[in-house]
């Protein structure tokens, strides 16, 4: 649990941008605690005049305070608006500094942690910081501003009633402070449930037709409810906290009127106060429990924007395993030589995916990636694609470790298509490019005829600029893998890795995917991982691996027919 210095230097890095706001804020929130404290001082001077007959002083009592009455709801309008503006313009730069510092993490994040977990940290605690900043600053300054003026007036009435008023607002502060560290931890639980909550819910209603084909929908609502049970204990135990720390203020603040009270009737009867003085002790006595609720309602906000902040900073506190260098060694252009070099890889918690796995691929050859399920097949491709290092050894491209290129050639040098195609809630065209602006019309053109997908675009409404539905829930799965190597070919890499493209498609579609990736080879190096032994029909070499070791490695026509083989077993179901 972060420190209360640390989360105030956290947030002050992100307002400090914005010092001429806060400059113009501090001194709306001034204007607006002079103005409460001037009200009751000109209605007893107002009194005070009245009693003695002062018509002069009389009117300019009630014209002051008329002019201060309508100062306060204007300075009240300025306070909230810059608030709510300032603390939106730092939580959006927060928002989008968790979305890409998300997206720069490794896969390995994701699954850790299911999206919808992730949302709740980028959405639902930044909203509550912003919450926070909007509401916390200037309510809390004002109510302080207030408490102190209220002080300074009564210790000048008379010296015990101010000390009588500052023990007891030394006292609720007291009340007030003492659950804050239970409570933020409160507070963080609940926040962790609510994310467990979201993300349960993200990945059930992601499982729909799963759950309900298995007869699961009463086993799902079972687990959301125990999920919402646990975020409505959590949240229950740190509001009764929050509480009984309100209730001990109040009953102090009842004790200290009652107090000033009498004191003030008691110095009235000695003539030490005129009737005036009297109704602004009494004013100021009731004055105060306006702040100090507002203080107890925003330390409660303090405690539940602590735990969001927390839960802020451990995210951005992860860090990925791969890092990009700042000055990149260049991979040469062209058909791509892949060298993996006595490489060893291992998940975090769990055992070794990968033994001191080393082999070649020329440059323009395709190699089939074989195995059976957890082998290492996927790992490889992803030290490819640099998801990840490795723990030993090098992954290399023309000749250069993947830890020394740079991050933008490297995406452009290796194209990669997955056996689950995402499509985005975007038109045609930007889920080519992924809105890039690079390819001409006539190039989309070119590259969707040459996968097979020029007919699909000629029966859509708007052609390239028709959106497609989220998830791409209006295409088959062929045409979204047709999509899926239609943007391969606008990448033009030199090199292509394929996780099972082929596996959720009909025969006629694949051998219309085949026929597309036929040409998309042509002059590039291809990595096709395969479940179906239909797929490696066309490879030049053959992987096998075998619980994360090359078990064998060559020409696949060499290998199929040789009956010893590795790959030709696999061929016959032996193994």
């Amino acid at each position: 649990m972060s420190t209360l210095r640390e989360q105030v230097v956290f947030l002050w890095t992100r307002l400090r941008r914005q010092r001429p706001a806060l400059v113009l804020l501090a001194l709306l929130v001034a204007g607006g605690a002079a103005a409460s404290l001037a009200g009751p001082v000109l209605l007893s001077q107002y009194i005070n005049d009245t009693e003695v007959g002062l018509t002069t002083q009389i009117t300019l009592a009630a014209s002051l305070y008329l002019l201060t009455a309508f100062a306060l709801p204007v300075l009240s309008v300025g306070e909230s608006w810059l608030a709510t503006l300032i603390a939106w313009r730092s939580t959006n730069q927060l928002r989008l500094e968790l979305f890409r510092h998300c997206l720069e993490q490794d896969l390995d994040l994701l699954e850790r942690q299911p999206p919808g977990a992730l949302i709740t940290r980028i959405d639902g605690d930044v909203d509550m910081l912003a919450e926070f900043l909007s509401t916390f600053v200037v309510r809390l300054v004002t109510s302080a501003l207030i408490l102190a003026g209220v002080l300074v007036v009564l210790a000048r009435i008379d010296w015990r009633l101010g000390v009588l008023m500052a023990v007891f607002i030394v006292l609720c502060a007291v009340a007030l402070q003492a659950p804050r560290g239970p409570a933020q931890r409160l507070w963080h639980a609940h926040r962790s449930a609510s994310a467990d909550e979201f993300g349960t819910a993200e990945e059930l209603l992601g499982g729909t037709d799963d759950v309900r084909a298995n007869g699961a929908t009463g086993w799902a609502i079972e687990t959301y409810v125990r999920r919402g049970w646990a975020t409505y204990t959590a949240g229950r135990r740190a509001q009764f906290l929050a509480s009984a720390s309100w209730a001990s203020a109040q009953i102090l603040y009842g004790w200290a009127t009652a107090a000033c009270l009498v004191v003030a009737t008691w110095l009235f009867d000695r003539h030490a106060l005129t009737v005036g003085t009297v109704y602004l002790v009494f004013a100021y006595a009731g004055a105060i429990q306006t702040p100090l609720q507002a203080v107890s309602r925003q330390l409660q906000l303090l405690q539940t924007a602590g735990a969001a902040l927390a839960r802020t900073r451990e995210l951005l506190a992860e860090r990925p395993r791969v890092s990009w260098p700042e000055v990149s060694r260049p991979v040469p252009e062209g058909p791509v030589e892949i060298r993996v070099e006595s490489v060893g890889y291992r998940y975090p918690d769990s055992a070794e995916t990968l033994r001191d796995v080393s082999f070649r691929v020329a440059p323009g050859r395709r190699v089939g990636v074989v195995g059976r399920t957890g082998s290492g097949k996927t790992t490889v491709a992803r030290l490819l694609l640099r998801f990840q290092d490795p723990d030993r050894g090098a992954v290399r491209l023309n000749g250069v470790d993947l830890r020394q290129a740079g991050r933008d050639q490297l995406r452009r040098l290796v194209a990669y298509v997955p056996q689950e195609v995402q499509l985005l809630h975007a038109s045609v065209r930007d889920n080519l490019t992924l809105f890039g602006r690079s390819a001409s019309d006539r190039r989309l053109l070119e590259v969707l005829d040459s996968v097979g997908l020029s007919d699909w675009l000629a029966s859509l409404p708007q052609g390239l600029d028709t959106p497609l539905a989220p998830g791409g829930r209006d295409l088959s799965a062929g045409q979204a893998q047709l999509l899926a190597a239609a943007r391969a070919f606008l990448v033009d890499p030199g090199l292509l890795v394929l996780d099972e493209a082929s596996s959720r498609i009909d025969p006629a579609t694949e051998r219309r995917l085949q026929a597309a990736f036929d040409r998309l080879f042509e002059g590039r190096t291809a990595f096709i991982i395969a479940h179906r032994l239909a797929t490696v029909r066309h490879v030049d070499d053959i992987l096998v691996l075998d619980r994360g070791r090359v078990v064998e490695f060559g020409p696949r026509e060499e290998l199929e027919g040789d009956p010893g083989s590795r790959f030709a077993a696999i061929l016959r179901g032996e193994r």
